[in-house]
């Protein structure tokens, strides 16, 4: 794994990253689309996009489109999963600024000259937040809200912007920010928003997939939510804390009152503060869980192959 050179002048006003997993079916009209897009911008962008580790022609066909001046890619050694990739891409950028949209085109590319108008305009930070979401079945919809809901209840030390997406636009100083973050457990939408600096939210209506399935499924959201919470907030030790003196005044009481009475008939009472402990040792575990993957320090992820286009020589031009 290699970083780019922060002391080297960045090769482009803006890098758009794609993370990749098995899109062959989607990728030739993503990259159509994004084309399209940026040709039309009065900058010098460049388009990453980092395949994480697809199982299908993906790597080729980011071969192919690498031919192209100013489009690179990376090919991670194997799938590490989508925040290792946006990191990858992030720390090999090379640029001033930078994009983060998915291939499967259900984020518009049509929508990043809007967010590059604010980043001229002076916000460092540009969330994309979904304002509907059609493709999403009712089951999906209904746990997003209350993942976003737990969050604004977990989340005290900053705001953590509801329905918002990893699809992003970052500046040079919060770019910076993150490249010296050195904790192994990454949540990136959660990461933007703590780094602070001048953001807005933009509202848009998330389309459907163009083709292929989605690679999410409801254990990976799950896994995603559990690592958003514990690694923004100590809420659930302190609310297990307030639980277990309640818990224990509740048993002081219970005694007295069967030793006056007479009778210690408070089995489903033990059971209840036996399940109480169980799920406290379970959050115990997640916790440890992370440090035991912060004390080794291995690598987010590692690169099979680069492949790049070197950027022709010219001048970088500023958006009038």
């Amino acid at each position: 794994m290699q970083k780019q050179n922060s002391g080297s002048p960045p090769c482009y006003d803006l890098t758009v990253i794609i993370p990749c997993f098995d899109e062959e079916d989607v990728l030739p009209m993503f990259h159509k689309r994004i084309t399209d897009v940026v040709r039309g911008l009065n900058m010098r962008i460049g388009l990453l996009y980092v395949n994480d580790g697809s199982t299908d022609s993906t790597a080729d066909l980011l071969d192919e489109f690498a031919r192209e001046v100013d489009v690179r890619c990376l090919h991670l050694s194997r799938n590490f999963g989508k925040e290792a990739a946006m990191w990858a891409g992030m720390e090999h950028a090379e640029a001033r600024a930078i994009v983060f949209i998915d291939a499967d085109l259900q984020d518009p590319p049509e929508l990043i000259p809007s967010m590059i108008v604010h980043w001229v305009a002076g916000y460092d930070v540009v969330n994309m937040q979904r304002r509907m979401r059609h493709s999403d079945s009712w089951l999906k919809r209904t746990t997003a809200t209350a993942y976003y809901r737990i969050m604004s209840v977990l989340v005290k030390d900053f705001s953590f912007p509801s329905q918002v997406s990893d699809f992003r636009l970052l500046g040079s100083a919060p770019l910076a920010a993150l490249n010296e973050l050195t904790e192994r457990s990454r949540v990136l939408k959660g990461l933007a928003g703590w780094i602070g600096f001048k953001s807005i939210c933009l509202e848009y209506d998330r389309e459907g997939r163009e083709a292929g399935k989605t690679k999410w499924n409801m254990p990976n959201l799950l896994g995603l939510a559990i690592d958003s919470s514990l690694s923004f907030s100590h809420s659930p030790l302190r609310w297990f804390s307030y639980c277990a003196a309640l818990v224990m005044l509740v048993s002081i009481i219970a005694f007295v009152v069967a030793l006056i009475v007479g009778e210690l008939g408070y089995e489903n009472f033990i059971l209840v503060v036996l399940a109480f402990m169980t799920c406290g040792i379970a959050l115990l575990g997640e916790y440890v869980g992370i440090l035991k993957v912060e004390a080794k320090g291995r690598p987010h992820y590692f690169l099979r192959k680069p492949t790049s286009r070197a950027p022709e020589n010219g001048s970088l031009e500023r958006p009038a």
